[in-house]
Order: C-alpha cells, then structure tokens, then sequence
C-alpha cells in the first residue's frame, strides 16, 4: 500500500486526537456558559473551534496553548520499533520471500515481528478510507431522495415553496437555498417558521452543517466528533431562535414557542444535513424561548471573551521546547571534549570552581530490524552527507553508511536511550558535527543529550549544549536531501523510500538509488549492461520486504531480445527507484533499475537505453509488481 497514504492516515489519527481534546474542553465550557445565560451563538462559535482543527493543515505556536505537544499515544506507538530484547531480522536464502537487514547488522535466528499497531495500519486505514465513503455516500442519498420530493413543489414567495411529504419545514441549497415549508402548515404559523428558515440562511447555517457533515464523515471513527457534530447542531437552532426572538414581545415568543410546539409534534426524520425548523431539542427549544431574555452587556462580554480565550488555547499549537535552559545548568561541558577512557567517568569544572555533572559513558547497542517494518510517521531521514557517508535514520534507528564500502559501518539503537520518537514532546533533536564524527541526540523533554562518535563508535551522556559547536548545515527543510560541496560546487544526495525500511535508497547526480539494505545473497550483485543480459533464469526484485520472482520464459526472453537490444538514449527524467535483480544461467547475479512510468527505458551504470515496446508491455510480465511499488 502507498506509504504516503499510510502516513496520511496517522496524520488524520494525530489531528483527531487533538481535536478530541478541544471537544472536552468545549463541552465543559459550555456547560458554564449555559449556567451563565451566555446567548447561544457564542456557544456555536465555539463548537466550530475544534472542526477547524480538523480542517486547517497548520496552526500557529503560543504559549497559551490548552493542546498537549505530544501527539496521540496512538500515533507515537505506530512509530516505535520492536523492544530491543527481540531479535527481529529474519534470513532468507537467494529467491526466497524473507526480509533481512544488511548483513553487517547483529544476525538472529528468531523471525521477525513487526509491531502489532504496525501491521494493522494498512488494514486500518482502508477501514477508513471504506467508512469515509459509507457516510458520505449515505449523506448525499438522503439530499438526493429528499430532492425527489420536493420535485413538485409548488413557489410561495421567491424562495419559499410549499411540498407535500415533508415532515417540517426547512432549508435545502448552498449559493441559492430554498426554503420549504410542508403544504398542510398552518397560516398562523408559517410566519415564525419563515423568519427562523430565513435567520438560518442569514447565519450561513445551511453552509456550515454540510462542512460539519463533511469533517465528520472524515473522522467517522471518533466518537468526541460525532459527539461535537450533535451539540452544534443543538446549539445552531436555539441561537437561530434567539436571533429571531430577541427584540420580540413575550406575547410573540408565546406564539412563536407555540409554532414549534405544534409542528414538532407531527415533525418526523428529516434528511442528515438541512437545518429545520423543528429539529434540534424541541422541549428545551420551548422552554429556552418562554424563559428568555435580553442578555447584561457582562454577560454578552463574557461570551465574547470565552470565544477569543478559547480560540486562542484550541487554535495554538503549544510552543516548543527551548533547546537552551541555561538557568537550569551548573556548568558547560564540551560535547567535542577530549576524553581519556570509554569507560571512565569525567568531570568539568563550573565557573565558581565547583564539580560539574558527571558524563556517563554507555553501551552502544546495535539496532535489529525487519526490512517489511514501515519507517514510521516520518519516514527517514537525512542527518548528514559527505563524499565518503551518508548518516541517516528515524525512528527505526541511526545509520552510518559508506558510500565507498556501499555498506552500513555503524548503526545505533536509538530506543535505549529515548531517542525513537520523530513528534511530538518527546521527540528527539538531531544534529551532525560540520565533519560527520559525532551525532548529537537531544531528547526534546531533557537538558541532556546523547554525543554517538561515528569515529569510534561510543556514547556519552552530557548536558545539553552546542554552543560554539560547529553543526552540518546542508539538509534540506524535508529532511529527505542534503549536499556537500566537491571542487566548489554542490552535489546533492537524495532519498527515497516506499513504505518499508528495506526499499530506502539514495541518489546522487545519476537518477539510480542505491538501496541502504541489501538482501541476503544479493551483496555481490553486479551492475549489468545489456550486453550482460543473456542466459536469464530469473528475474526478482524486493518489494515490500520480499523478493518477488518470475522465471516465465516470456519475462525472460523479452528482456534478453528487447532490453538486450537497446539502444543508447539521452538522460530521462523518469524515475528509477527500485533495482532489479537477474540471475544468469552461470550464478551471476546483475541489476539494472527499470523506470517505473510511461518510459520504456533501463537505466544502468553507464546510462540510459530504451527498449523496443512499451512500458506496459514490459510490466505486464511481472503481475502486479508496478503496482506494489
């Protein structure tokens, strides 16, 4: 399954999750505004508080934020690897279906096992995906029947007409809303539920309950939301009878409780989304009318100063944590320090001459992973690259890989020591030296951080400070590209990943990605030419932390008539992501990296060839493999 899909969907799980924060919140300051006699269209405006926490894509940072800076439990849990107790890398012999990590990881015998909220992901989020449809499908069947009905609707007024086989009366349309009253109502009533269709088409009412509808059909799965949907809905209709009410005389909101008193009484189902007249509480509708009155200008302030404290508390993300604290350290240590011993402890002294904090030394664990586990919320990413390595991770662990070797030479178990989350309040901070020897880890809660020395591989402890620290500066925002310059100018490294960590790959200048993880029994393979593709037995390539195979004579003879055969084209911007593996009769194992588009081109070490035939020819030899990927 697409990962940016994957990623979407635990980005929608993170926004609900806040946004069912705001819901609490707004619920319990409702229920004090309404013991406060706050007019209610206060209230509705705070309801819509928390849909736009689901409808806005950003927010900005404030101190008074009511938000926690942690994202959903859930969430975070999604991105965590296995325990470091389980061995979880499984061997698989050349062609067979088993992932494995690079082979200079720690080997085990044991299967691996991606977490549970892991593997349920992709089963979960088309579950989503199904029940979006479902509501929203059912929402536009219930406009569409209720459309029939009023077919032969008969015009009263310029958009007031009378239909047989309505309930109650109501508002249907977006840029030009109709209201429509049931044939059979009675004159002395039609006046007041007129004036309340018309406050709800003033108030843009019948706009907003069909965003509302749209927002909660999206995040059907949450109860707060559809528990947000049913009080604003409440709420809408006794602020549209307090609009129109409120200059009134009691004698006319006698009548006008009367009104909806008489229709409520024969009012049935309506469609889910048109404001009506009847809908939304009618006792409590009455008596709220009968006992209204004329809000104190206190307590109109008070309603408008909850909706602008609130706005502020729902609508802020909560500030991030300052990375300097200086007040709360006793002295500087220097992360680059000369140290004596891996397992010694040393000391610094602070300006009054006293003992400093003591830097621990620890055990540098290695990660194991599975190559069919998912990279997480945000996937991987680029800490660092030179002409000689690439340092690279997320919350799957910290690589080191050299470009030379093109092996992993050291890697890092960043569950140990907290450093696994990407988000939120306990996500981890990392920097690069300027020259790629220690990695800085800063767990975003601590005042300390984590210094890995990629030269010697060790880990200390210190308090948090880079001060003076000269940082690697050449990542890009996404944290997917970065460059280092060679003869004054900038090369640039790119990743790139499908979903699992075994397809994340990098690129320099030349459109191949190299994968990070090679499988087992594929370290030796060599780049072919098409002169090299002859005598093919099999044809493979690792998708989703398997080795797919074909061994089809018509695969395989396509690929030595019309691959063999290509002819020399210029450079192409398509995208070559994903190697292919050939075996040759005599145990040889070659890549070549066929463009995954409308190209019909193989991409190999000294350029690019384009065979005879389409794309579509070519990968309508291998199943469903293009769309795996």
């Amino acid at each position: 399954m697409n990962s940016a899909f994957i990623q979407f969907f635990i980005h929608i799980l993170d926004t609900g999750y806040r946004a069912g924060i705001a819901v609490v919140v707004i619920a319990a300051a409702r229920i004090i505004l309404n013991a406060l006699h706050v007019p209610k269209k206060y209230i509705c405006l705070l309801w819509l508080l928390p849909f736009l926490r689901l409808a806005l894509p950003v927010f900005p940072q404030s101190a008074f934020s009511l938000l926690p800076a942690q994202t959903s439990p859930a969430s975070i849990k999604m991105t965590e690897i296995s325990p470091p107790d389980l061995q979880i890398i499984s061997k698989s012999a050349p062609g067979s279906s088993g992932p494995r990590a690079d082979h200079i990881l720690p080997l085990s015998p044991a299967a691996s096992s991606p977490d549970p909220l892991q593997s349920l992901l992709p089963i979960l989020s088309v579950l989503w995906a199904v029940g979006i449809c479902f509501f929203l499908l059912y929402g536009t069947a219930s406009a569409v029947c209720l459309q029939k009905k009023l077919c032969m609707s008969i015009q009263k007024q310029e958009n007031i007409y009378l239909a047989d086989g309505i309930p109650a009366a109501f508002v249907l349309g977006i840029l030009k809303p109709r209201i429509y009253l049931p044939s059979n109502i009675s004159s002395e009533f039609s006046e007041f539920v007129i004036c309340h269709e018309k406050m709800h088409i003033k108030r843009k009412d019948h706009i907003i309950k069909i965003i509302l509808f749209v927002l909660t059909s999206i995040y059907w799965f949450h109860p707060l939301i559809w528990a947000a949907y049913y009080f604003v809905n409440k709420d809408i209709e006794f602020a549209c009878d307090e609009a129109v009410i409120r200059s009134k005389s009691e004698a006319y909101r006698q009548s006008y409780a009367m009104a909806l008193l008489s229709l409520s009484a024969h009012a049935g189902r309506t469609a889910i989304m048109p404001p009506a007249f009847s809908k939304g509480s009618p006792k409590k509708r009455i008596q709220h009318i009968i006992a209204y009155k004329k809000p104190l200008l206190i307590i109109a302030a008070a309603g408008v100063a909850a909706v602008a404290l609130l706005s502020v508390g729902l609508l802020t993300n909560p500030v991030e944590n300052d990375v300097q604290k200086a007040d709360t350290k006793t002295a500087r240590i220097d992360p680059v320090s000369s140290l004596d011993s891996p397992n010694a402890d040393h000391t610094s002294k602070n300006s009054s001459g006293g003992t400093a904090e003591k830097t621990a030394w620890l055990e540098v664990k290695t990660p194991v992973i599975s190559l069919s586990e998912i990279t997480g919320a945000d996937g991987v990413q680029l800490y660092y690259v030179d002409k000689n390595n690439i340092i690279f991770g997320g919350c799957f662990g910290l690589f080191v890989y050299s470009k030379t070797s093109q092996s992993i030479i050291r890697a890092l178990d960043l569950k140990p020591i907290g450093c696994s989350y990407t988000q939120g309040d306990n996500a981890c901070e990392v920097n690069v030296s300027k020259d790629g020897s220690a990695v800085y880890l800063h767990p975003m809660h601590s005042d300390e951080m984590y210094v890995y020395s990629t030269a010697d591989n060790t880990l200390r402890k210190e308090l948090y400070d880079l001060t003076g620290t000269a940082l690697y500066r050449g990542i890009a925002q996404d944290r997917r590209s970065g460059f280092y310059k060679e003869s004054g100018k900038k090369v640039y490294c790119m990743l790139s990943e499908r979903y699992t960590i075994g397809s994340i790959s990098w690129s320099e200048n030349d459109s191949i990605y190299r994968r990070f993880f090679v499988p087992e029994g594929y370290e030796n393979a060599v780049y072919f030419e098409p002169e090299d593709l002859h005598d093919l037995v099999k044809i493979e390539m690792f998708i989703d932390g398997k080795m797919c195979s074909v061994n089809a004579p018509a695969a395989l003879s396509y690929l030595e008539k019309n691959c063999a055969l290509a002819d020399k084209a210029s450079a192409a911007a398509c995208p070559f992501y994903d190697p292919m593996y050939l075996t040759r009769a005599d145990g040889t194992i070659g890549i070549i990296y066929p463009a995954t588009d409308t190209c019909n081109i193989i991409r190999t070490a000294s350029g690019f060839y384009k065979y005879k035939g389409t794309s579509q020819d070519f990968w309508a030899l291998f199943g469903n493999w293009l769309e795996l990927l």
